[in-house]
């Protein structure tokens, strides 16, 4: 015990470190994190995200904060309505349109079966998620087909119907609908979007078109004069896409749609040192070689990076988001008995894992010098503090 030892990557790098001896086994703790070249042209070596440090927070906000409260409202304002709802007012009317356009005979015709797949689709997610309670803001994007097609029908439908006055005003209508709509968005998401100034002067312009159209050359006006309105309304949706695409924030941690001047939502953890450090990760490693198992941890959100980092298997204990019941004490002591899991990441506080806590006191240690406080990393000792829903790392035995 105190005795130096060597830890060998299979990078062909090695680690300096210390003997141990944790329940009556004996481990080499690293003294320090071996330092990397960087590969030519200052990229990561292959294999390894850059971003990424073991243990460290994957993002990710609370579900009531990411969708808001469920109803039908929830479309139409913040956090959700800058997702996909973009053009659903006009959406809502083409669904008018599309139904009264042509009377419904049977066989079904193609017009009828457009407006079954894409206004059946609209329709039924537009009822899910008014109802739906947990789900993330980009499953959203499930809208993106529908609203297309049904968006698509209804201009053609209502451009051929142009002869009629009805139509055109049921366009430009609705297309200013759209566009007020669009700036109601912007205005919730303070952001300055200058280009609805544009989409404002396009639908206007085309508005008083189809004024001029009914008198002087229908034949040249009235195109030219839906085509000003259908793009004025999708002016706002074209520049929301290029920026979602191409906005980076290193507090996005999920898909979403652009935030506009707000700044964007930061996962449960942004901003704060990794979870965890290089040096528990050496540790793990060097002395889990002979275990299915690196790791045991709490859910996904604090697993996922050891397993891009290593590609070995980490078991999350309670499933994705940490309140599953996917093993409890029993399975454990059972794969520590099997000699497939040897360490565990387990918070301080009991919680509702009471029964797994109790078996980590009675048949585990903690191991010293490795500690993981709400989000903080402390890789030079200490214990997690229940108060703080801290990590430790506990070390089981199967000969208990």
């Amino acid at each position: 015990m105190g005795d130096a030892c060597t830890i060998n990557h299979p990078n062909g790098m090695k680690t300096s470190g210390f003997c141990t001896v944790i329940q009556a086994q004996l481990a080499c703790v690293p003294q320090k994190a071996p330092q990397t070249q960087p590969s030519p042209g200052g990229q990561a070596p292959a294999g390894k995200n850059p971003g990424y440090q073991p243990g460290s927070p994957s993002g990710g906000t609370p579900f009531a904060n990411e969708v808001g409260t469920p109803s039908a409202v929830r479309f139409f304002i913040l956090p959700l309505a800058n997702e996909m709802s973009w053009l659903l007012p006009f959406a809502l009317v083409a669904l008018v349109a599309l139904a009264f356009a042509k009377r419904l005979r049977l066989p079904v015709e193609n017009e009828h079966k457009a407006l079954i797949l894409w206004g059946g689709w609209l329709v039924t997610c537009l009822v899910f998620f008014s109802v739906a309670e947990f789900f993330h803001a980009y499953y959203m994007v499930m809208l993106a087909p529908a609203l297309g097609g049904v968006v698509g029908g209804g201009v053609k439908v209502l451009w051929e119907k142009r002869e009629r006055a009805w139509a055109g005003w049921a366009l430009a209508l609705a297309a200013a609908g759209t566009v007020i709509f669009q700036g109601w968005l912007a205005f919730q998401s303070n952001d300055n979007a200058w280009w609805l100034v544009l989409a404002a002067h396009l639908v206007g312009l085309g508005v008083i078109g189809l004024v001029i159209a009914r008198r002087v050359f229908p034949r040249i006006v009235l195109p030219v004069v839906y085509s000003m309105i259908v793009a004025g309304m999708l002016i706002a949706p074209l520049a929301w896409s290029i920026l979602t695409v191409t906005s980076q924030s290193p507090d996005v941690h999920l898909p979403g749609a652009y935030r506009g001047g707000q700044p964007g939502v930061p996962g449960q953890a942004a901003g704060r040192p990794p979870l965890t450090s290089v040096r528990l990760l050496e540790f793990l490693q060097a002395n889990t070689q002979d275990t299915r198992y690196l790791v045991a941890v709490p859910s996904a959100n604090v697993g996922a990076p050891f397993v891009l980092a290593t590609g070995r298997p980490v078991l999350y204990m309670g499933g994705f988001s940490g309140s599953d019941p996917v093993v409890d004490a029993g399975d454990l002591a059972e794969m520590v008995a099997n000699g497939d899991l040897r360490y565990l990441l387990f918070t301080g506080d009991r919680g509702p894992n009471q029964e797994i806590a109790r078996w980590l006191e009675a048949d585990c240690a903690v191991v010293p010098g490795f500690n993981a406080g709400a989000g903080a990393a402390n890789p030079t000792g200490g214990t997690g503090s229940p108060s703080t829903g801290g990590l430790r790392l506990y070390q089981c035995s199967g000969a208990r």
